[in-house]
């Protein structure tokens, strides 16, 4: 079994992936090559890339990763290693989201006030 380094999350839609409303199932939307690129620089470094989202994986979502040449180790699976883990979420050290709000109690703590403004932020891009 290869040896991975860390574990990196990256969600489809919104960050692998552009976003277009109202959600279609088959609009995968076009390659947002920054996150990609990023993708692929941790990946030659040895870190496991898992790609998570809410999309089923198919033949359609497949070849477009491969179109785009997306470097991942899995597509919402948990590594091997960490089968013990939770289903309903993916293992990960890091995870790139656009719906995340950043905190950590030691390093990054926010305010009630910060925190709700970040909130309401993501609520309200996603109105819109």
């Amino acid at each position: 079994m290869k040896k991975y380094i860390g574990y990196l999350a990256f969600d489809f839609d919104c960050v692998i992936a552009t976003y277009n409303r109202p959600f279609k199932f088959d609009d995968l939307g076009t390659p947002n090559y920054e996150v990609i690129e990023t993708m692929e620089h941790y990946s030659k470094l040895g870190y496991y890339i898992l790609i998570f989202t809410g999309r089923v994986y198919t033949p359609k979502i497949e070849k477009w990763l491969k179109k785009y040449n997306v470097p991942y180790d899995g597509f919402n699976v948990q590594p091997k290693d960490y089968s013990f883990a939770s289903k309903y979420k993916p293992y990960y050290e890091v995870i790139m989201d656009d719906k995340a709000v950043n905190y950590h109690y030691k390093h990054n703590k926010k305010t009630k006030k910060e925190m709700i403004k970040n909130i309401d932020t993501i609520l309200n891009w996603r109105k819109g």
